[in-house]
C-alpha cells in the first residue's frame, strides 16, 4: 500500500510540475499576487489572447484532473477499488470539478454577448461565475488536492486578466468567439464526463 501511495504522489506531482512548466512562471502564482502579476504584462490589444490561452490551459487541466482521478481510484489510492469508501471519492472529485465546470461555461457564455452597453454588469457577471469556479476545488485528499490545486491557480489567472478588461475592449470580441466556442465544447466534454461519474458505479 506504502508503494502504491508513492507512485500515486509521484503521478499526480509530475502532472502539476507539468503544468507549471508549460505555462508562465505567473501561473503558480494565486490571489493578489497573481494579480499584480497579470496587471503587468497583460495590458495591451492582445489582452483577449491571453485570456484565450489562459481558458485552454484551463479546459487541458480540467480534462487531466479527471484523468488523474480516474487513475488515483485504479490504483487503490482512495482505498480499495470497487470498495464504497473509493466511489465515493471519486464520485465527489467529479462532483467539484464538475461544478468548477458549470461556472466556467456560463462566464464564457456571459463573455459572448458584451457590448459596451452591458459590459460593466456583465464584466462583473464574469470575474464572478470565474471565482466561483475557483471555489471548493479541494477535497481533503493530498494527492487529488494537489492536481486540482493546479486547475484553481489557472483559473485565479484567468480572474486576474478579466478584472483588466475595458469597455474599449468589447469590440475584440468577435475575433474570438470562434476560440470561445471552442472552449465551451471543451468544457461540454469535461461536463459529459463528470456527470458519467456522479453516478458511477462498479
Amino acid at each position: 500500500m506504502i508503494r502504491s501511495k508513492q507512485i500515486v504522489g509521484q503521478f499526480a506531482l509530475a502532472i502539476v510540475l507539468a503544468f507549471q512548466t508549460a505555462t508562465p512562471a505567473q501561473l503558480v502564482l494565486t490571489g493578489a499576487s497573481a494579480t499584480a502579476a497579470v496587471t503587468a504584462v497583460a495590458c495591451g490589444p492582445d489582452t483577449l489572447e491571453k485570456l484565450n490561452t489562459t481558458l485552454n490551459q484551463v479546459a487541458h487541466a480540467l480534462e487531466a484532473a479527471i484523468d488523474t482521478n480516474g487513475r488515483l481510484y485504479e490504483a487503490g489510492a482512495y482505498g480499495a477499488k470497487g470498495s464504497p469508501e473509493a466511489i465515493q471519492m471519486r464520485q465527489r472529485v467529479a462532483r467539484v470539478v464538475n461544478d468548477s465546470n458549470e461556472f466556467l461555461i456560463q462566464a464564457v457564455d456571459i463573455a459572448k454577448g458584451l457590448t459596451k452597453e452591458t459590459f460593466e454588469a456583465n464584466k462583473l457577471r464574469i470575474l464572478e461565475k470565474l471565482s466561483l469556479a475557483a471555489t471548493g476545488l479541494t477535497i481533503g485528499h493530498a494527492t487529488i488536492d494537489l492536481v486540482l490545486q493546479s486547475v484553481t491557480t489557472l483559473i485565479n489567472q484567468a480572474v486576474a486578466i478579466a478584472q483588466i478588461f475595458k469597455a474599449s475592449d468589447v469590440k475584440h470580441i468577435k475575433r474570438i468567439i470562434p476560440a470561445l466556442n471552442e472552449h465551451l465544447k471543451a468544457f461540454a466534454r469535461v461536463r459529459e464526463i463528470t456527470t458519467g461519474l456522479e453516478v458511477f458505479a462498479e
